[in-house]
């Protein structure tokens, strides 16, 4: 199953074709925009070469079309900046997808965006107990990066940046204990030559700027480690024709969204999960601080 995120910067009327594009080159099964201002506007120019239905509500941060029926993705919790779906389909594993937008860096000082990530990681343990697992995965728009407080603390999303770290499943700090996320967005920094070093570029006159950012992620629950193919996960800079960077190499905000889009992929065909337990083995024990 192939899913694609895109903060669309509530262009989807302009960004239609190119999202449609996106759907067909990618063989998308469901597709997730923040930013999303009409979203219902979107489905004639995804329809003419595939059939999506519009799952979400209207005001939720996230716009989510899927290529299958909205009964089998239902909402276990929905707040102002996320939305826990319950992704049931026959003859494949289920899982519960997160799909966020949090406050933005202008809204929010960096405590208040701290305190988000608990709220968030709060809300999606609680969640987790319900269906009795937790293959979790949590996409959008986080407007913070990987090495930021919000993604990393115990408390927080505690994501990091290795399966080998994750296969661990939890961390003890302080006699409670956190499970942990992995967060495959962190290779993508540095200067890798062919591909863009982030998904959001800011320029500003400040003492700290990183210049490239990694907003928009993708988090994994070790327990759903081994359905998630790394290879898969791509930052698109073109549609395959067009490239959606400016001449300087940064996301043409004009033309198309100050944002770059994400692709990944789930196998979640159901069988022995042989792969994950090999990976667990390797794991150096419950992790202390």
């Amino acid at each position: 199953m192939t899913f694609l995120f895109w903060n669309v910067q509530g262009k989807e009327i302009e960004l239609s074709s190119v999202v449609a594009t996106l759907a067909s080159r990618h063989r998308v099964e469901v597709i997730l925009l923040g930013e999303c201002l009409k979203p219902e506007d979107l489905l004639p120019s995804l329809n003419r070469e595939s059939q999506f239905l519009l799952t979400s509500a209207a005001d939720d941060q996230v716009a989510v079309y899927t290529r299958f029926s909205d009964r089998f993705l239902v909402v276990e919790d929905r707040q102002p900046r996320f939305t826990i779906w319950r992704l049931s389909l026959p003859g494949r594993e289920e899982i519960l997808l997160v799909t966020a937008h949090l406050s933005s860096k202008r809204e929010r000082e960096d405590a208040d965006k701290t305190n988000e990530c608990i709220k968030l990681a709060e809300a999606i343990r609680a969640v987790e107990q319900r269906p009795g697992h937790s293959k979790t995965l949590v996409v959008g728009d986080l407007n913070l990066n990987p090495f930021e407080d919000g993604a990393v603390w115990a408390s927080g999303l505690n994501a990091v940046m290795t399966r080998r770290l994750a296969a661990r499943e939890t961390r003890t700090v302080q006699s409670s204990k956190y499970p942990f996320f992995y967060n495959p967005m962190w290779r993508f920094f540095g200067d890798p030559g062919d591909r863009p070093a982030g998904t959001y570029y800011q320029w500003r006159a400040v003492t700290r700027c990183y210049f490239w950012n990694i907003f928009d992620q993708v988090l994994v629950r070790p327990a759903l480690m081994e359905a998630f193919d790394d290879r898969a996960l791509r930052i698109l800079d073109s549609d395959g024709s067009t490239s959606f960077l400016s001449g300087a190499g940064v996301p043409d905000r004009k033309r198309f969204s100050d944002h770059l889009p994400l692709t990944f992929a789930l196998a979640l065909d159901k069988g022995e999960n042989h792969a994950w337990r090999a990976l667990r083995s390797l794991a150096l024990g419950p992790g202390t601080s």
